[in-house]
C-alpha cells in the first residue's frame, strides 16, 4: 500500500503530490531511450547505411520496447503520460521554461516508446490520453492526475491536425462572406464548403490550405520577415488555385481552367475590362493599377461566381510567377 506521505488532499480527493510512484516508468523510458540511441549509433557507425540495415535497427528497437512495456499495463502508461503533460502545463504556466521543455522531452520519449511497444498510431495515443474529455473545453481529473484534453496534439502537431484546428473555421467563414456577396441563385451550397476543406486537406502537398495558414499566422503574429511570409502565402495560394484547377477540371493553365468552368462567361468577363489581355502583367506598377481598377469599377460584377475575384486570382497568379512580390504600403493597401 502506498504511503500517505506521497499524497495530498485536493478538492476532497487523495492525489499524488510527487513523482515517486512513477519512478519505475521513468526508469523504463530512460532505458529504452538509451538503448535506442545506441542502436542509432550502431547504424551510423557500424553499418553500410542501407535500407535493410535501418529496418534491422527498427526491429531491434521494437523488440526492446515490447519487452520493457509489459512491466505495466497500457492504462498505467497513459496515466504516466497524463502526469508528464500535467507537469509540462504547470511548468509552462509558471514560466519555468527549461523545466517545461524537459517535461516535453519526456512526453516525446514516452510517446515514441509506446508507438514501438504497441504499434498504435500517434492519434490513437492522443485519444487515449484525452479519454472521455477529448471534446471538452475544460480539464478533467482521473486517478489523481489532471487531464488536459488534446494537449498532446498541440505539443506535437502534424500538418493535418494544424489545418483542422486553424484553417477549417477560417475557410468556412471566408466562404460564408463570399456567399453573402453573391446573388441567391449563385450562392455555393453550404455542404460543398465543408466538402471543399475535406478534399483540400487530403492533398499530399496541402498547398492551398497551407497557404491560407501561412498568411493568417504571419498576419496575426508580427515578426521578422512578416511581409515576405504574407506575400509568400498569397503567391502559394494563387498558384494552388491553378494546380487544383488543372487537376480537377483540366487544362494547361489557369485561363483554361476558368474557361472550362464558366465557358464564354469568363471571356466576356475579361472583355468588360476593356483590355484584350487584362490578366497579363508586365510590372509591379501595372499589377497595382489593375487591382485598383477592379476595386473601383462598376462594370465587373462582384455578386456572381464568375466575377471580380476570378480576375484578381488570375492577375495575382500571373504576377507572382514573374515578379518578386508586393511589400510595404503596396502590400498593405492592396491585400491587408
Amino acid at each position: 500500500m502506498r504511503s500517505k506521505l506521497n499524497f495530498a488532499i485536493s478538492g476532497g480527493r487523495l492525489r499524488a503530490s510527487s513523482l515517486n510512484e512513477f519512478s519505475q516508468l521513468f526508469a523504463i523510458i530512460t532505458s529504452f531511450s538509451y538503448r535506442r540511441a545506441l542502436l542509432e549509433i550502431k547504424y551510423f557507425e557500424g553499418t553500410s547505411h542501407t535500407q535493410n540495415d535501418w529496418a534491422d535497427i527498427v526491429k531491434q528497437a521494437d523488440k526492446i520496447a515490447k519487452k520493457l512495456f509489459v512491466a505495466f499495463v497500457y492504462t498505467d502508461w497513459i496515466r504516466f503520460l497524463r502526469k508528464l503533460i500535467e507537469l509540462y502545463e504547470k511548468y509552462r504556466d509558471n514560466e519555468r521554461l527549461l523545466l517545461s521543455e524537459e517535461a516535453k522531452n519526456n512526453v516525446s520519449r514516452t510517446v515514441r516508446f509506446l508507438i514501438f511497444a504497441t504499434g498504435h498510431e500517434f492519434q490513437k495515443i492522443c485519444d487515449d490520453v484525452s479519454g472521455p474529455y477529448k471534446k471538452s473545453r475544460g480539464r478533467g481529473w482521473k486517478d489523481g492526475v489532471m487531464i488536459y484534453p488534446e494537449s498532446l496534439e498541440k505539443m506535437f502537431p502534424d500538418e493535418k491536425w494544424d489545418l483542422q484546428q486553424n484553417v477549417r473555421h477560417l475557410l468556412n467563414q471566408e466562404l460564408k462572406i463570399l456567399n453573402s456577396s453573391l446573388i441567391k441563385e449563385e450562392q455555393i451550397p453550404e455542404h460543398l464548403c465543408e466538402q471543399l476543406f475535406d478534399e483540400l486537406v487530403e492533398d499530399p502537398k496541402g498547398s492551398a490550405l497551407a497557404a491560407v495558414r501561412k498568411v493568417n499566422k504571419a498576419y496575426a503574429n508580427p515578426s521578422l520577415w512578416q511581409e515576405d511570409e504574407i506575400w509568400s502565402g498569397i503567391r502559394n495560394f494563387a498558384l494552388s488555385i491553378e494546380d487544383h484547377g488543372k487537376c480537377w477540371i483540366g487544362g494547361s493553365k489557369l485561363d483554361n481552367v476558368f474557361t472550362k468552368i464558366f465557358h464564354s462567361d469568363y471571356d466576356a468577363l475579361k472583355a468588360k475590362t476593356g483590355e484584350k489581355k487584362f490578366t497579363d502583367v508586365h510590372s509591379t506598377d501595372e499589377f497595382i493599377e489593375k487591382l485598383k481598377s477592379l476595386k473601383t469599377t462598376e462594370v465587373i460584377p462582384i455578386n456572381k461566381r464568375c466575377g471580380r475575384h476570378l480576375l484578381i486570382a488570375h492577375l495575382t497568379r500571373n504576377y507572382s510567377v514573374h515578379w518578386r512580390g508586393l511589400f510595404g504600403d503596396d502590400l498593405g493597401k492592396i491585400f491587408i
